[in-house]
């Protein structure tokens, strides 16, 4: 029922953008999948690369559900039209950015492998699919009902979402190897959190973080439908546990105490949404340790989240700074 539903929704976009199109000589919203909407260097962008990152027809399924009359606004005038093709303008221009941030990487050094991205995705949706008991065909019918058109088109989508990751972590390494954390501040971070050295226990966890506008119900259904790692890829912000499961590896009791509730479930419970600073966090109890890891290896444990938290910080001002002006290095034709 939800496929049809879907299949309506697409039915529908395709014939009311229509109708406030003419008049541009294009329609912009409804352009054939292999048409070039955007050139980085030589690297093409189509309209099928845009509509899947975009994701539209699930978007818009879920503002139906919620807000009918905003979608049947959107769908059936002017200004409509004219939003909806603003939002994918945007969706573009945060294309085109990956694309550009993954040449500098390249430009730098860091090596992504074509056949290495391609092993990534078989083994993730093989043990996505076992994990599920799904056959390859069931999930290409799975995913159409999230929007995609097709389940080639989701396998586009985390190629280059892989090559994104890899392109981030190489540059933060390149960018931004020597960061430093003194013992001082390690020893300041434990004294603000109250941790009881001589009773410590760990608590292996992963987790997704979300940000506050995130759809919490959505998030928690592909964790039942297709499991806690495919939610991550798909929803967690967190890109250095991103892709990696959202493996947080061991944390001491008490060390962040928003995550204490852990110590309460059992291996295997999801809980959340926990509020930290970071933002809202699901977390995945992977398992339980006693006092073994002890003060040395919780010390070794906040050096390494410091240490990032300051990494992420260099980031992004190098995104909002230093990045504005490597854009201007690299050609780039818009079409759309």
């Amino acid at each position: 029922m939800r496929k049809i539903t879907l299949f309506i929704v697409l039915m529908v976009i395709a014939l009311s953008t229509g109708l406030f199109s003419q008049s541009q000589g294009v329609d912009l919203l409804n352009l054939d999948p292999d048409y070039v909407v955007a050139k980085v260097g030589s690297d093409e962008i189509t309209v099928r690369v845009l509509y899947t990152e975009a994701n539209l027809p699930y978007t818009l399924l879920r503002l139906k559900e919620t807000n009918e009359g905003f979608y049947e606004t959107l769908l059936s005038t002017q200004i409509g039209y004219e939003f909806l093709l603003e939002y994918k303008k945007r969706i573009l221009s945060t294309i085109i950015d990956a694309y550009i941030i993954i040449e500098i990487a390249k430009d730098k050094g860091v090596k992504i492998a074509e056949e290495d991205v391609q092993g990534y995705i078989d083994t993730f949706l093989n043990e996505l699919l076992s994990s599920n008991n799904l056959s390859m065909e069931e999930f290409g019918q799975y995913i159409v009902t999230q929007g995609y058109e097709s389940l080639s088109d989701y396998k586009e989508h985390l190629k280059l979402q892989r090559k994104l990751a890899l392109a981030n972590y190489g540059l933060i390494d390149i960018l931004f190897p020597n960061v430093f954390v003194s013992e001082s501040e390690i020893t300041d971070y434990l004294s603000k959190s109250n941790v009881n050295a001589k009773d410590s226990h760990s608590v292996h966890l992963n987790h997704i973080l979300l940000d506050k506008d995130a759809d919490f119900n959505r998030v928690f259904d592909t964790i039942d439908k297709l499991g806690f790692e495919a939610a991550v890829l798909e929803y967690s912000k967190d890109e250095l546990t991103k892709y990696n499961k959202g493996d947080l590896s061991w944390i001491e009791r008490g060390a962040f105490p928003e995550f204490d509730i852990a110590f309460e479930k059992a291996p295997g419970d999801v809980v959340g949404p926990l509020k930290t600073e970071l933002g809202y966090h699901i977390i995945k109890v992977v398992e339980f340790s006693g006092g073994e890891q002890g003060q040395t290896q919780l010390r070794g444990d906040i050096r390494d989240f410091l240490k990032r938290e300051k990494q992420l910080t260099l980031w992004e001002n190098w995104l909002a700074t230093t990045f504005a002006q490597e854009k201007e290095k690299h050609e780039v034709k818009i079409f759309f």
